[in-house]
C-alpha cells in the first residue's frame, strides 16, 4: 500500500513538474528525436523583431535610452548602445547557454553554444519581447523576456524541425541589489536556459 502511494506520488510530481514548465511546444517534432547522434548545438539569438518595454522596436528604445543618457553624460551616448549591443553575447548569450549545458551536457553529451559552426543542429532563439525592468531603491520591477525557440537541421535552415516558445520568463535577484539592467536581463535568459536544458534533457 505504502509503495502504491510513493510511487503515486512521484507520477504526480513528475506530471506536475512537466505541466509546469516554461517550455511551450507549438508546432513540429517534439520527440527531440533531431538531439539524437549530436554533441553540439549551434545557438542563434535574433533581435530582429524584438519589442522592448512599451517600445514597438528595439531601435525606438535605443534611440530614446541614447537621448537621455546623452542629456545627462553628453558624449556616452555611443558608450551605452555599445554596452547595450555587447551584451547580447557576452551575457544574453552567455547565460543562456550556461544555464542549458548545466543540464544537456552530463545527461545528454550535448554542449550548446555559439561557437559551434560545424553542428548539425540549430537552435535559433527569436527575442520578441524585453522589459529590462528597473531597481531604483525604494520601487523594482524584474526584467522579462519572451522569446521563440525554432530548432533546425544545419543543412536546412529554411524548414524548422519545432518551434517552442517561452513567455514572461522573469530575471532579477542578487538580494534586491540587482540595479544593473544588464544583469537582470541576463538572469531572464539565465531562467529560459535553465526551462530548456530540463526540457531537452528529458
Amino acid at each position: 500500500m505504502k509503495r502504491s502511494l510513493f510511487a503515486g506520488l512521484i507520477f504526480v510530481s513528475l506530471v506536475f513538474s512537466s505541466a509546469c514548465s516554461m517550455v511551450k511546444y507549438k508546432s513540429g517534432d517534439d520527440s527531440r528525436a533531431f538531439l539524437e547522434g549530436a554533441d553540439k548545438v549551434l545557438v542563434k539569438l535574433d533581435f530582429s523583431a524584438t519589442r522592448v518595454g512599451k517600445f514597438a522596436t528595439e531601435a525606438e528604445y535605443i534611440e530614446k535610452r541614447m537621448t537621455e543618457v546623452e542629456e545627462k553624460e553628453p558624449g556616452k551616448g555611443e558608450e551605452w548602445k555599445k554596452k547595450w549591443e555587447d551584451q547580447k553575447e557576452s551575457v544574453f548569450a552567455h547565460q543562456l547557454t550556461k544555464l542549458i549545458n548545466e543540464y544537456t551536457v552530463g545527461k545528454k553529451g550535448i554542449e550548446f553554444g555559439t561557437n559551434f559552426a560545424d553542428a548539425p543542429v540549430v537552435m535559433v532563439v527569436g527575442v520578441t519581447f524585453l522589459e529590462p525592468g528597473w531597481n531604483v531603491g525604494i520601487s523594482r520591477r524584474n526584467a522579462e523576456i519572451n522569446i521563440v525557440v525554432e530548432m533546425f537541421k544545419a543543412s536546412d535552415m529554411n524548414t524548422p524541425l519545432v518551434t517552442y516558445e517561452l513567455n514572461r520568463v522573469p530575471g532579477g535577484g542578487a538580494m534586491g541589489f540587482d540595479f544593473d539592467a544588464g544583469y537582470r536581463m541576463g538572469q531572464a535568459f539565465a531562467k529560459a536556459g535553465k526551462e530548456l536544458g530540463k526540457y531537452f534533457s528529458k
